[in-house]
């Protein structure tokens, strides 16, 4: 119930036309105008920032990216300290993560209770991008494939209270399970051969996320290659 009323609050949120809003109003998303919005990256993972509740526009994206204020209104810097936050929170928590495995006698085993989580895991990461799908269709009016995509999440939401409730090791459990940390979202992963739950995983909001986190700082490195390489030719050539 809570997330019905969630989701439709969400469909419900009034935003102005964007023929009568600027890319400089307060209500707009000023990272979502340099590129995109994080808060939107994680929202129903384990790093969930929260909603973000500004406007995020194509068009008006596209309004900022051709304007001759681009990059000289902040947008670019606070957008880089953003994400400079968010890459040394996860290499933090892989640091972490490296030395919890490293005290516990190299590599910890997975236990019948580690076996419970991981399943549950991938199930959340398989009904991640339904949530948004449905959000999608709710927001077009497209019933039928809303209410199609309602039954998918209704019967993944099913399997995932059987297995919250199911403490029985899976047959395929083997004690020589070994973890592993994630070097790009720092999650704790199976070092197994199941390739479902590592698809699962790869293809999940929170992996993705922050796969999109580096490589817009790594964009901001490039950049800030080009410029200062473009400095030092000017100054030769004076």
């Amino acid at each position: 119930m809570d997330f019905q009323r969630q989701l439709l609050a969400q469909l419900m949120d009034p935003l102005l036309p964007t023929n009568r809003k600027d890319f400089r109003d307060e209500d707009v998303c000023k990272h979502f105008l340099v590129a995109f919005c994080p808060q939107e990256q994680f929202v129903n993972t384990k790093v969930d920032l929260g909603r973000c509740h500004k406007v995020h526009d194509d068009k008006l994206a596209l309004d900022y990216r051709r304007s001759p204020d681009r990059g000289k209104l902040g947008y670019e810097y606070d957008f880089h300290q953003f994400l400079l936050v968010l890459g040394e929170d996860v290499d933090r928590v892989i640091r972490m993560g490296h030395s919890k495995l490293g005290t516990k006698a190299d590599l910890v085993g997975l236990t019948p209770q580690d076996e419970v989580k991981e399943n549950i895991i991938a199930l959340e990461a398989m009904a991640e991008p339904k949530l948004e799908a449905l959000e999608h269709f709710g927001r077009l009016g497209k019933l039928k494939e809303a209410y199609d995509l309602q039954l998918a999440l209704e019967k993944i939401y099913a399997e995932l209270e059987v297995v919250r409730q199911d403490d029985v090791t899976d047959p395929s459990f083997r004690a020589d399970k070994r973890m592993d940390v994630c070097v790009v979202c720092g999650a704790l992963l199976a070092n197994d051969a199941n390739t479902l739950r590592l698809d699962a995983h790869l293809g999940g909001k929170q992996h993705q996320g922050y796969i999109k986190v580096r490589d817009a700082l790594e964009a901001f490195k490039v950049l800030d290659l080009i410029v200062e390489k473009s400095t030092y030719q000017a100054q030769d050539d004076v």
